[in-house]
């Protein structure tokens, strides 16, 4: 299959196009100029404004694939998830304390679930949250022998770090 585009004033057939999601909720007046947004926007707003936009389009009698939809279907591709992971998950992307609990998790969601993530990211909140130390070893790496994630059986009842022990945290490139 050849893709191109032979004119720029001719006939449109076929756009892909993003809605605005949960993305969008990451964006705060601190990042996003370094995100180059003009200002934090409203989600609903975007939203209702995206989808007008795709009406018109497809009014228009031209195709509209999303790209949500065509990352989801391209990550149930095993060699497709393989390619995609080992470029976006890794210890030079995320760090080496984040590497290996995102590529586990990554690994067991859905094609759909997956592309929400590689779009919209993960905070390490969620990344805590979604993992469990009850089949492997907690994370961040500095707990030893209690795990202070608050999501396992084995938390202290305090449900605080070692003294002396720091945060790590994923690199945000």
């Amino acid at each position: 299959m050849d893709f191109s585009v032979d004119s720029e004033i001719g006939k449109l057939r076929q756009v892909i196009l993003h809605r605005p999601g949960n993305e969008m909720l990451r964006l705060t007046p601190q990042n996003k100029d370094h995100l180059l947004f003009d200002d934090v926007l409203w989600l609903e707003r975007a939203q209702e404004e995206h989808d007008q936009f795709a009406r018109v389009l497809t009014d228009r009698d031209i195709e509209v694939l999303y790209l949500s939809d065509l990352l989801a279907q391209t990550m149930e591709v095993p060699e497709a998830r393989e390619y995609v992971l080992d470029r976006v998950v890794n210890e030079n992307t995320n760090g080496p304390s984040a590497a290996e609990p995102l590529r586990a998790l990554a690994q067991g969601l859905s094609g759909a679930k997956l592309a929400e993530v590689l779009i919209a990211g993960i905070t390490k909140a969620e990344l805590l949250q979604r993992t469990s130390c009850r089949t492997r070893s907690c994370w961040p790496p500095w707990t030893t022998t209690t795990c202070f994630c608050r999501l396992c059986p084995t938390t202290s009842s305090l449900g605080t770090r070692p003294a002396g022990s720091t945060t790590v945290y994923p690199s945000t490139r």
